[in-house]
């Protein structure tokens, strides 16, 4: 049973591959099959997409692994197989290593090495246990947290994926975001506005009495960074959460791609 401290998540990954012995006719749904049906020999649930009906990600599939075809992988050169395999949810309090190393044993019955795409990558989902939801301070300081360490991603980012169409920088997608990083030289100026903004809902620039408390915070409930990036040097934050406000929601993507 899920503890009130874990997390569930679900990993999604994307891939191209050439099979080991391809057949005719070529159909990547047949493929789909034989990879669900290697997963399930290892004792672990799996469905294949069959590709007659519109794509779509059902629910159910949630608790298998899922196999199924990904519109952003496009049709490579024959006799390559575009996929995408999402997994079902897992949990931090399991060992959770097994189900991941299970399908990579699967592809192996299947599929040669997969090729070296720029198109491919893996995001993952997250979500806190059924016993206890995100309340809105805990979402507020994740939305700071993706912005306070968005440099350290991209650093970590192979070069060919930075500009992806798929997974731009979070701070590319808000026109007020952008104005109010680059708005200042200050990194610790800019991102104490963005703080504000997000944590406060305000415009505030500054907040002298939060500031010292921050300041003056154990380390171990502050996260800090220093980079040479553009928010190097920047302040600590208290992501300890103390609001119980609950949401209807339960899922937050964290899709960045490595």
């Amino acid at each position: 049973m899920a503890t009130p401290d874990a997390y569930f998540f679900g990993v999604e990954i994307e891939l191209i591959a050439a099979p080991i012995r391809p057949r005719n006719p070529f159909s990547p749904e047949y493929y789909y099959e034989k990879l669900a049906s290697w997963i399930r020999s290892f004792n672990v649930r799996a469905a294949a997409d069959t590709l007659v009906e519109k794509y779509r990600k059902y629910p159910e599939h949630y608790n298998k692994w899922w196999i199924t075809e990904d519109g952003s992988l496009k049709h490579p050169e024959y006799p390559c197989i575009p996929l995408e395999a999402v997994s079902p949810v897992l949990s931090t309090c399991h060992r959770w290593e097994g189900t991941i190393e299970v399908f990579w044993a699967a592809c192996d019955r299947v599929f040669q090495m997969p090729e070296a795409s720029h198109r491919c990558g893996s995001h993952i989902h997250v979500s806190p246990s059924p016993l206890k939801m995100f309340s809105l301070s805990q979402l507020k300081r994740v939305a700071y947290g993706v912005v306070f360490y968005e440099p350290l991603v991209e650093e970590i980012l192979p070069r060919s994926r930075r500009n992806h169409p798929y997974c731009k920088l979070n701070t590319e997608h808000s026109d007020e975001l952008k104005t109010i990083i680059w708005s200042s030289q200050d990194t610790e100026s800019s991102l104490r506005r963005v703080r504000h903004r997000i944590i406060d809902g305000s415009h505030e620039e500054t907040c002298d009495e939060e500031d010292e408390e921050d300041s003056s915070s154990d380390d171990d409930s502050s996260i800090s960074s220093k980079s040479d990036s553009k928010y190097s040097d920047s302040d600590t934050y208290d992501f300890e959460d103390t609001d119980s406000d609950e949401l209807d929601s339960v899922y937050t993507d964290s899709d960045y791609f490595y």
